[in-house]
């Protein structure tokens, strides 16, 4: 079902989904807290999802407002695929208790 409701919204193909905290955010990394594991893509190891450091070669500019206008408390949903030896983020939004995400989760 999440998988259905996030193709439908973003239109995107398969990707590894997480709900994680941010932890730190330097210039090309984010590392993330324990995350919880929405979705996995086949080719990439639970271990390496479980506690996740996102490369991108512009990640300040990109997630940089993000982080601060979030702060370190709150949930973030991550799409991400692997790319050669880390996960590249493909889409970062902050998480929200609505009912489309809790319906969707189930």
């Amino acid at each position: 079902m999440l998988d259905k409701f996030l193709r439908i919204l973003i239109r995107i193909p398969l990707l590894s989904v997480i709900k994680t905290k941010i932890r730190k955010l330097q210039k090309s990394k984010l590392a993330c807290k324990r995350a919880r594991i929405l979705k996995i893509r086949e080719g990439v190891s639970r271990k390496e999802v479980r506690r996740p450091t996102l490369q991108h070669a512009n990640m300040t500019s990109c997630c940089g407002e993000l982080a601060r206008h979030a702060g370190k408390k709150a949930r973030l949903l991550i799409m991400g695929n692997r790319d050669g030896e880390g996960l590249t983020p493909t889409f970062i939004m902050e998480w929200q208790n609505t009912v489309a995400f809790k319906g969707a989760l189930k």
